[in-house]
């Protein structure tokens, strides 16, 4: 109880992370889906789950709608029931009933908090990447920051909103360490301790 255990799946130029907390599993993106035969959902996002011996999955997050966050989805909602899907992807996965992720959606697991802090209720950015759902995590002590693909533009947002809320152990570097993402304002703010950077 109030603890979580991260973990950040090698999904090549992409993402998945796994938070997995007494009772409850939350899937923060999928990975792509590189052909009709092949997808990073079916073939190491499942594997994992089965794996640790997960048998539903909480939360499924998709940050938004780029195939390298989205493509594995499809796959592991076949092979896992989910409770809830939080996206920015709506149209894209109209078909399950998708809740729209917007800052202020806070809910507890297990004495672990997790609170959406991005994209802004009626907020929108002409690049989808801006509209990434930004998910910060905390265990006792300990803040995880998953920031999807944001760009500068959302950093700042985010930095005006929340300022010194920002501040986690562990942050997922924006948008696989792209020079469109990761200011040094956001990075000082952030502060974190330990970097995770997702790339091929």
């Amino acid at each position: 109880h109030g603890h979580a255990k991260l973990t950040l799946l090698d999904v090549g130029q992409g993402l998945s992370v796994v938070i997995q907390t007494k009772n409850h599993t939350l899937v923060y993106d999928t990975g792509a889906k590189l052909s009709d035969e092949f997808d990073l959902g079916a073939k190491v996002v499942t594997p994992f789950l089965r794996a640790m011996g997960i048998k539903k999955i909480a939360m499924l997050i998709i940050s938004h709608a780029d195939n390298d966050h989205i493509g594995g989805a499809v796959s592991l909602l076949s092979y896992f029931n989910t409770d809830f899907i939080l996206t920015t992807a709506m149209h894209e996965l109209a078909n399950y009933n998708p809740i729209l992720c917007e800052a202020g959606q806070q809910w507890q697991w297990d004495g672990v908090m997790f609170t959406m802090l991005h994209p802004g209720i009626n907020s929108y950015y002409e690049k989808r990447n801006n509209n990434s759902c930004v998910l910060m995590v905390q265990a006792g002590a300990h803040k995880v920051l998953l920031t999807g693909d944001i760009e500068s533009i959302s950093e700042r947002d985010l930095i005006k909103n929340y300022s010194e809320e920002l501040q986690a152990n562990i942050m997922l570097v924006p948008h696989h360490g792209s020079k469109t993402s990761s200011s040094y304002e956001f990075l000082k703010q952030v502060n974190p301790e330990y970097a995770l950077i997702p790339v091929g």
